[in-house]
């Protein structure tokens, strides 16, 4: 599945006519973007997972423009869709952590049952000093992309606001007037929500 998306992901930012998309790809490829998580516990948390969840923003994003007709071209789509979430690579690292193993062979019982404690590989963000540190993670996003592509401004808002405010402070009237001037920042908001709580439900469920 990891070559698949990579493959696929790939695929759909080469559709990107921009002068630097090549290298933002190379970056990419160099960097664990294909093999990390989108999280340490909450959405896509596993290898690949970062990978996983661009691509299923980049599903709903387009769902979400068919579905209001909305006159953003495709190529903005792709771009915001696909890295807003960029600024994770390099972001996290490996460990193994003890966890019970539910079994009816279990040798140890609790109130859930019989288990036994395994050791699991388990993802953890690194200490400050080993990755990128500028702001939020949408804005450390725009402080990569911006090194090999030039966006617009709508797609800077739309990366840099794609939580909407919840972790930046902003205001309800101040996002609401930036909703109102970029349609683009609360579609790629509605995609990556979409995504998190929905499409990737299924995933969370099989991997913990």
């Amino acid at each position: 599945m990891i070559e698949e998306n990579k493959n696929r992901f790939i695929d759909e930012l080469s559709k990107v006519d921009r002068n630097g998309i090549e290298g933002l790809i190379e970056y990419l490829v160099v960097s664990d973007f294909f093999t990390a998580p989108a999280s340490t516990k909450y959405h896509c948390d596993f290898a690949g997972g970062l990978c996983q969840h661009s691509l299923n923003v980049f599903d709903n994003i387009m769902k979400l423009k068919d579905l209001y007709n909305l006159d953003i071209s495709d190529e903005s789509l792709r771009l915001v869709s696909l890295l807003h979430d960029v600024s994770k690579t390099n972001f996290y690292e490996e460990y193994f952590q003890n966890k019970k193993l539910y079994s009816s062979g279990g040798s140890k019982v609790d109130e859930g049952g019989r288990y036994d404690w395994v050791s699991v590989k388990s993802y953890k963000i690194k200490e400050p000093e080993l990755r990128m540190v500028s702001g939020e993670h949408g804005f450390n996003s725009y402080m990569i992309i911006k090194d090999y592509v030039k966006l617009t401004d709508e797609e800077i808002t739309a990366i840099v606001n794609h939580h909407l405010g919840m972790d930046n402070g902003y205001c309800f009237k101040d996002m609401n007037e930036v909703c109102d001037r970029y349609q683009l920042v609360p579609l790629l908001h509605l995609a990556d929500m979409c995504s998190v709580y929905f499409t990737e439900n299924k995933y969370h469920e099989q991997n913990n």
